[in-house]
């Protein structure tokens, strides 16, 4: 019974998490193709659960940084890639200078230093929050169990 109220209370949480990113993305403009906001998913295990996200989640806040291995050439499945970010912008740029830029330089993000509004502090707030509803949850069991097995009487 209370490992399920424990699993209901991540649960919880962790969709809260999920809404609140995603919130973030929009206020940030973060939100072009859908893919990374669509990615968000809750999974819940015994006593544990994870949101996961796509692999290049924390692009949202890091920025994506140069190539390691600058290729002589973009590829072609970068530049597509590219290519959706900027239609689902409404953007008119060239995708194959723009995924150049990115494969040299990084993007701007990157280059300005990142930022740390639109996961980091509320994946805190999420830990703090689960915390205090499972203690929450474990001192009422507590207080009922000592309740309901007290016999003696107390006598003044």
């Amino acid at each position: 019974m209370i490992e399920q109220e424990i699993r209901d209370i991540i649960r919880e949480e962790l969709e809260a998490l999920r809404e609140r990113i995603i919130e973030n993305m929009s206020a940030a403009g973060q939100h072009a193709t859908g893919k990374t906001r669509d990615s968000l998913q809750v999974q819940i295990g015994e006593l544990a659960g994870v949101l996961t996200g796509r692999r290049a989640f924390a692009t949202l806040e890091l920025g994506s940084r140069p190539w390691s291995k600058q290729p002589k050439r973009v590829p072609k499945f970068f530049a597509d890639l590219i290519g959706e970010w900027i239609e689902a912008k409404g953007l008119d740029l060239n995708k194959w200078a723009v995924a150049r830029t990115l494969i040299r330089d990084g993007s701007k993000l990157y280059r300005d230093g990142g930022r740390d509004d639109i996961y980091s502090p509320e994946i805190e707030k999420t830990g703090m929050a689960i915390a205090d509803r499972v203690v929450e949850r474990y001192s009422v069991l507590i207080t009922n169990r000592l309740i309901m097995n007290h016999t003696e009487t107390i006598r003044i």
